[in-house]
């Protein structure tokens, strides 16, 4: 990947517009604990965990960033509708943790390819597993490191400003 902290292509669109951000959240597996599939339809939720990481990112953005907040886990497009989504974006964020690495990865591969939109992932999946993401040795973390733009990792806050640059 060409990125470290606080690096990558960033500074999508002219200076002084109206910039737009797609939020990404990928899914989480419907077996897994986290997806609580069965409770969700007992308590008519969608989704257990709201963004919290993403949302409080969003915060730290400059006001001239329209936001859209997609979770896999609440709706999922189609692959065609996600990547006129993502097309219609200066730069898609996402974050995630290790076990929604399946869904980021299928995401990178399908409508992400090629995009041409700067794509950043920060979160507790780039935090824990950078090294490997950096330096790929699974064919998964190749796709990762090939899709990515800018690998953010620790806290959000430190290096905002520098990823927008």
């Amino acid at each position: 990947m060409k990125a470290e902290r606080g690096e990558g292509r960033g500074g999508a669109g002219r200076a002084g517009d109206r910039k737009r951000g797609l939020l990404l959240v990928p899914e989480f597996p419907s077996d897994s604990f986290w997806s609580y599939r069965y409770v969700m339809r007992l308590i008519g939720r969608k989704a257990a965990f709201p963004p919290l990481g993403l949302l409080t990112f969003a915060g730290y953005l400059p006001d001239e960033w329209d936001l859209e907040v997609i979770d896999l886990n609440v709706w999922a497009p189609s692959q065609r509708k996600l990547r006129a989504k993502m097309t219609a974006a200066d730069a898609v964020f996402i974050t995630a943790m290790s076990i929604q690495k399946r869904s980021l990865v299928e995401v990178l591969r399908g409508p992400a390819r090629d995009v041409g939109v700067p794509i950043v992932l920060g979160g507790p999946f780039a935090s824990s597993y950078r090294d490997q993401i950096l330096d790929p040795r699974s064919e998964s973390d190749r796709v990762l490191y090939e899709g990515l733009d800018a690998l953010v990792w620790g806290e959000a806050y430190a290096s905002t400003d520098a990823l927008l640059e």
